[in-house]
């Protein structure tokens, strides 16, 4: 009896063991699901995941309220066979049996109308194990009355914006906190005519596109924003206007072509940035000078300028706008002076005829020039003038008087009306050449004085040049008559030796000296360095290298009389031997030529005898 009672306390414990071991639980969730308003369809899942199963699932079980759900569709995973039906109770039924494999993970996803608004709507999902163990789990689909529209806040561009570009960003901030924002579109086109749609890219707080603009200067583009919320509710912005701005300021160039070219008064360059105008707003205004930027404004109406360094050359410069958009203009290349230097005169030679003068002379620039003369130096009341800018210039003075001393000032104005005067100057006019007749029956002479040697102011000679010349000028210190009194030399002939020789011959009476390069040998006639310069050559005072024999004629200009060279072969020979027999012939001959001139002309002067003896010649 006793065993007996064990045994049913061991089926006992078993079974109760069983019964709950086959107990099993559930957990159903929405997935996908945000909340709805009334009459949007919508789609969302039922997750049903279950752990305790000992045996496989037989019955999953969905009931749905048709009140409020009107399903349209819905599918499941393969695991299940399912069916539905409508019960007494107005409930949509979904039964699916046959749950193969041991899974404890089931999916349903459902599309459903939503009839009812600002309601919970329950869903019942019932599971039922193999051991009749049946557990009831409900989830709620909240359903909102979602009337109120988004709220637009922040929108790029703003109204009135201008703008180069081919494309733009347009963008728009919205905020719903009841359903969230959905979708959106941009409403753009010519202002005050219809309007094409864009869809926007949205977000939760955002909407968003880009938006190409091929339009011509000068378009208005019109455009707003629709934005719809989850519910439906929508809300549309005001109308924005975009400015369509693809060229750059206007420049009034006026005040521009007014200065350009002139020569600034006070070496400052002085420009109002109000003379650029833009619809789009000025950004900045430059000054370039010579290609380098001077000046530059942020604000408009303040003043562009530079200062400028005297100069004879031009100052370049233009001026560059920019508008608020990127857009630029520039005004033409211009020029301004600031010149307060005169021009400089060089080269002045005076070239007078018997009653003309030609004054030439150049000048560093371009000028007038003007040249006021007159006998009178206090008071040069004449003038001659050009007025037209070169930089050579001639001018020739008619009118004046022969044999006449003239003073001269010239003064010349560039074109900046910079002006200079130099010193005074003078020339001397010709005389006028009056013919006499040759046979002395008649003729006539110059009103003029003749000439005195006094009468003239000569330079030194120069060295002898390879032409064979030596040369020195003269000016006539007073009005004279050149051609009946003292007419100087100004040029002479002379021997070219080359370079300075080295004595190559110290026998005899004479010395020899030999040119280094390219003279020809030469003796001089007292073997002297008379200028004390270590060389005895042709620089020396008697060493007269002119390769002719004038008695008693200062041939080389250096203020000495004495023996000539006397050219002899290939060379030029002189020596003191040489000297003493010409100079004995001079003195025999001009003895018996004056003792000859005594008998026949008693009333000769002996003052013309030492003349000729002097000078080596006889003038009628």
């Amino acid at each position: 009896m006793i065993k007996f009672k064990k045994i049913l306390i061991l089926l006992a414990f078993v079974l109760c063991v069983s019964f709950v071991s086959a107990e099993h639980t559930a957990n159903v969730e929405l997935v996908n699901y945000t909340s709805f308003v009334e009459t949007q369809n919508t789609n969302f899942s039922l997750n049903v995941i279950t752990t305790g199963v000992s045996d496989y699932l037989k019955q999953i079980n969905i009931s749905i309220p048709t009140d409020n759900l009107d399903i349209i569709d819905y599918n499941f995973s393969d695991i299940l066979s399912c069916s539905n039906y409508s019960d007494l109770s107005s409930n949509f039924i979904i039964n699916c049996t046959n749950i193969v494999g041991d899974y404890n993970s089931f999916s349903l996803n459902l599309t459903a109308n939503i009839l009812t608004s600002s309601e919970s709507i329950p869903i019942n999902v019932y599971t039922l194990d193999y051991k009749l163990f049946m557990l009831t789990n409900v989830v709620y689909l909240d359903i909102y009355d979602d009337t109120t529209p988004p709220i637009i806040e922040e929108i790029s561009p703003e109204n009135n914006t201008f703008t180069n570009l081919d494309s733009m960003y347009f963008s728009i901030d919205a905020d719903d906190s009841e359903t969230g924002i959905d979708s959106g579109d941009l409403s753009y086109g010519e202002c005050d005519s219809s309007y094409t749609s864009k869809p926007l890219i949205c977000n939760e707080n955002n909407c968003s596109t880009t938006l190409d603009l091929n339009y011509d200067h000068g378009y208005d583009l019109c455009y707003y924003f629709t934005i719809y919320n989850k519910g439906g509710s929508s809300s549309q912005s005001s109308l924005f206007l975009l400015n369509i701005d693809k060229e750059g300021p206007i420049i009034d160039d006026s005040f521009l072509n007014l200065i350009n070219g002139t020569n600034d008064g006070d070496g400052i360059l002085e420009i109002n940035s109000s003379m650029s105008s833009d619809e789009a707003g000025i950004k900045n205004c430059s000054l370039i000078v010579d290609g380098t930027i001077e000046d530059y404004t942020n604000s408009i109406g303040e003043n562009l300028t530079y200062t400028m360094d005297s100069s004879n050359d031009p100052y370049n410069f233009y001026v560059e706008c920019f508008d608020n958009v990127g857009n630029s203009e520039r005004t033409d290349n211009y020029t301004i002076y600031y010149d307060k230097i005169p021009p400089i005169i060089s080269n002045i030679i005076a070239t007078p005829g018997t009653t003309s003068a030609t004054i030439t002379f150049d000048t560093n620039e371009i000028t007038n020039v003007s040249i006021n003369y007159s006998t009178d130096q206090n008071e040069l009341s004449g003038q001659v003038k050009r007025e037209s800018f070169l930089d050579t210039h001639s001018l020739t003075i008619n009118g004046l008087n022969d044999s006449e001393t003239y003073y001269y000032q010239i003064s010349v104005y560039d074109e900046r009306d910079n002006i200079f005067t130099n010193s005074i100057l003078q020339f001397t006019t010709d005389a006028i050449v009056i013919n006499t007749n040759p046979s002395g029956g008649g003729g006539g002479g110059s009103s003029k004085p003749s000439c005195k040697e006094e009468d003239w102011n000569c330079t030194e000679w120069s060295s002898c040049s390879e032409d064979g010349t030596r040369t020195r000028t003269c000016e006539k210190l007073k009005s004279c008559n050149s051609i009946t009194g003292y007419d100087p030399e100004i040029q002479r002939t002379c021997t070219y030796y080359g370079t300075t020789g080295i004595s190559s011959d110290t026998s005899g009476d004479a010395d020899s000296v030999d040119s280094s390069d390219e003279g020809t040998e030469f003796e001089c006639s007292d073997n002297i360095d008379n200028d004390n310069d270590g060389k005895i050559d042709e620089d020396d005072p008697q060493c007269i290298v002119d390769g002719k024999y004038t008695p008693l004629r200062d041939d080389e200009g250096e203020g000495l009389f004495g023996p000539a060279v006397v050219a002899i072969g290939n060379g030029i020979k002189t020596g003191s031997k040489y000297a003493a027999y010409i100079l004995i012939g001079a003195v025999l001959l001009s003895s018996v030529y004056y003792g000859y001139k005594r008998k026949r002309h008693p009333r000769v002067k002996k003052e013309l005898i030492d003349k000729v003896i002097k000078e080596g010649s006889f003038k009628k």
